[in-house]
């Protein structure tokens, strides 16, 4: 993933916003920055946002926290975390967490990014961050996929044109797509093949206007674009003529 923090880089401009989630691919991407000479980067005004709530279990060097804030820390910025878990037990439980004014504050701030950056997440039993986490069960897992899910945005189901589905979604804590849809620059990064019908419905939604991925998946999405009459433009997906 070394081209996506050469991408990062080449955009981020001072006074710049950058959204980020968790993942163990964004997670690969900070840490690729260890190798960079910082005294090269001359920026002012950087704030790093996380976008949703804290996964909280599993590999910490991975969660949403602990990424912005080596990011802050390289790009010499200042973090903006959410105080909350990324998903609760219930609605009403979300519901009441981010009517608390840190909450909503930070929610708030994240919902404007000028760069968002993230990993996109799949249903496949094995490769399911959140199934890993301890967030999602087996049977919740293939609830989704039953409703339609091709894989998530920061534990958001999206369907095969990118349109939330199902129940999970909603005990989410975090910002809605919409706000990755606006920001200028929004990076998708992914090295899974196990991920190219969710990377395949990000693209359709317009989520990503940027992705880096591997060549294996590049080569099944432009296959499945193809075979679904879609053609990939500079602004995403359209239907062929």
């Amino acid at each position: 993933m070394h081209r996506s923090w050469q991408l990062l880089l080449s955009a981020i401009e001072s006074h710049s916003k950058i959204g980020v989630t968790w993942g163990l691919t964004l997670g690969h991407m900070v840490q690729a920055l260890s190798a960079v000479e910082r005294e090269s980067l001359r920026l002012d005004g950087i704030e790093v946002l996380q976008l949703s709530g804290s996964l909280g279990q599993g590999n910490p060097e991975i969660d949403g926290p602990q990424l912005a804030m080596r990011l802050a820390d390289f790009l010499g910025g200042i973090c903006r975390l959410v105080p909350a878990p990324a998903l609760v037990d219930s609605v009403e439980m979300r519901d009441m967490l981010m009517r608390q004014p840190q909450v909503a504050m930070a929610l708030s701030r994240a919902a404007h990014p000028d760069i968002v950056i993230q990993g996109i997440g799949c249903l496949e039993p094995t490769l399911c961050s959140l199934q890993r986490a301890g967030y999602m069960s087996d049977a919740e897992r293939e609830a989704a996929i039953a409703a339609g899910a091709v894989g998530h945005l920061f534990a958001r189901m999206i369907d095969a044109h990118g349109n939330e589905v199902g129940g999970y979604s909603q005990r989410v804590i975090g910002i809605g797509l919409d706000s990755i849809r606006r920001a200028r620059l929004s990076i998708g990064i992914s090295a899974s093949p196990a991920k190219v019908p969710a990377i395949l419905a990000a693209l359709r939604a317009r989520f990503f206007n940027t992705i880096v991925i591997d060549e294996a998946s590049a080569r099944e999405v432009l296959q499945m674009a193809a075979a679904a009459n879609d053609a990939i433009g500079p602004t995403g997906l359209e239907k062929s003529a």
